[in-house]
């Protein structure tokens, strides 16, 4: 598969994502991200950490999906923590990281897995594919577009919020309105946006 560069030049896809990978690793705003990330969350991310989050979330946010909104909403899903999975054990819905290492036969899904708290559906296989944080950053930014371009979702004043709602309680929580998932994403993402801005 071919991508056309600015020149009209075609170059392969691999090669234009390490150019891509190559630009925000080097780019003076992750460094400032990362500190800005580090400081709010230094409970929970050293340094190497902090970086490695603010890469995985760059490279997968996009026009409408901010990396300091992907990171946002990765502190209020796990508190960055890979291993972070909400299941049912039994008839209990459990959350935080298992201590078993095997899943137990009583355990099923639905699954929300990695630092974003993903959506796995009934696949303990993608859920364990999901503790990697650059998968469960791309795929988190897929669902949150999805829910943008929800009926619900395009019609609202506030598409972003609304899609929140829709990531965090589904469909009842676009309808119920009374979720503060989406203010509390949103405010760790702009405490970074500020910080970040603040030190440029």
């Amino acid at each position: 598969m071919l991508l056309e560069n600015a020149n009209g030049d075609t170059v392969p896809v691999m090669l234009s994502f390490l150019m891509h990978l190559l630009t925000v690793v080097l780019s003076p705003d992750t460094d400032r991200l990362a500190t800005a990330l580090q400081k709010q969350a230094s409970y929970y991310l050293d340094m190497d950490s902090a970086r490695s989050h603010v890469i995985a979330a760059k490279m997968a946010s996009t026009d409408e999906i901010s990396a300091e909104l992907l990171l946002g909403l990765a502190y209020v899903e796990s508190r960055y923590l890979p291993l972070a999975t909400s299941r049912v054990e039994g008839e209990a819905r459990k959350t935080g990281i298992p201590s078993w290492k095997s899943p137990p036969s009583d355990m099923h899904g639905p699954y929300f897995c990695g630092v974003t708290q993903a959506d796995a559906r009934f696949s303990w296989g993608r859920c364990l594919e999901l503790r990697d944080i650059q998968e469960a950053y791309r795929t988190t930014a897929r669902e949150l577009t999805i829910w943008r371009n929800h009926p619900l979702c395009r019609a609202s004043d506030n598409r972003m919020q609304c899609a929140l709602w829709g990531y965090g309680g589904g469909k009842p929580a676009i309808e119920l309105k009374t979720s503060t998932y989406p203010n509390r994403v949103m405010f760790r993402a702009t405490a970074l946006h500020r910080a970040t801005s603040s030190s440029s």
